[in-house]
């Protein structure tokens, strides 16, 4: 009759347990109402986004110090941040520039021609207090063969970008739009930089 009292209460106490668990948020960064591109070109390959080890985890990223970070158990991105950031930045070049020829590694057809390759790396993506926080790299490359462009004579131009933003507020949702806004101010300068590149050769 004890153990039988004791196998109740134990189960009791599990079922409250999972009961006042705080369910699981998983968030996912937007590309926004970006317009669709309509033309053909530029022709733009877009690699891999790089990403620091500590932000390949799938719980958001929280800075509390200079060196310490804190993972959150309960808001989780619903895909790898690397793809999402490589995602959000390839929909908005591609209405910022109005090609629909963003095409992302590794979806990239063998011996498929193009115009510029862009590589795009990120050292820092996380809250902080009531902060959100980009810095990364991204720098583009007028590809070998491309019109006009000899072997031996391809150019680049690299961009470095920082930005931050307040938080109205701490939910995930929140959370998700404040970092969405700053990937498309960084697609913003981006478009800047190529566009002036690409008058280069007019």
């Amino acid at each position: 009759m004890t153990r039988l009292l004791i196998l109740i209460i134990g189960s009791l106490a599990l079922s409250a347990c999972v009961l006042s668990s705080p369910q699981i948020q998983h968030l996912q960064l937007s590309a926004g109402d970006a317009p669709a591109g309509e033309r053909d070109s530029p022709v733009i390959i877009l690699d891999a986004v790089e990403i620091p080890y500590y932000l390949q985890r799938n719980g958001l990223l929280r800075r509390v110090g200079d060196y310490t970070v804190r993972y959150d158990r309960i808001r989780r991105w619903a895909e790898p941040l690397d793809l999402g950031i490589q995602r959000v930045l390839a929909r908005r070049l591609e209405g910022e520039l109005g090609t629909r020829q963003i095409i992302r590694y590794p979806d990239v057809p063998r011996h498929r021609d193009s115009d510029w390759r862009l590589r795009v790396s990120v050292q820092h993506f996380e809250t902080r207090g009531d902060q959100v926080q980009l810095s990364a790299e991204a720098r583009w490359e007028r590809t070998p063969g491309a019109d006009g462009i000899e072997e031996g004579t391809e150019r680049e131009s690299v961009i470095e970008f920082e930005q931050s933003a307040t938080l109205s507020g701490d939910s995930g949702e929140e959370i998700a739009i404040a970092m969405s806004k700053l990937l498309w101010d960084f697609a913003a300068v981006i478009t800047t930089s190529l566009t002036a590149q690409m008058n280069q050769d007019i």
